[in-house]
């Protein structure tokens, strides 16, 4: 797990069971089915079961993008020769 994830983890199980089914059920990327079971979580408004947390939990980290900052760069490749070669402006307009 690198920084970026686990900056997120950290985030996320710091939220309590209502903030955390607040923000699943404000966000776009869930679907039909998990947004009908959070609701009704949240409808309860009691704690969450150590299963339901962990699911809850689990559909965040889908949908909660990582720090870009803190992502790791892949290894370094050598420029292909055909990228070398690449003009570095646009051909000027042409006039009529």
């Amino acid at each position: 797990m690198n920084a970026a994830e686990r900056k997120r983890d950290e985030y996320i199980r710091s939220l309590d069971a209502q903030q955390l089914l607040s923000k699943l059920l404000s966000d776009d990327e869930i679907t039909d089915v998990e947004r009908s079971a959070f609701d009704d979580m949240n409808r309860q408004a009691r704690s969450l079961t150590p299963a339901q947390r962990k699911w809850a939990e689990d559909v965040m980290r889908r949908i909660t993008p990582l720090d870009a900052s803190l992502v790791p760069r892949g290894r370094e490749v050598e420029t292909p020769d055909v990228l070398k070669k690449l003009p570095l402006h646009p051909p000027n307009r042409r006039s009529r």
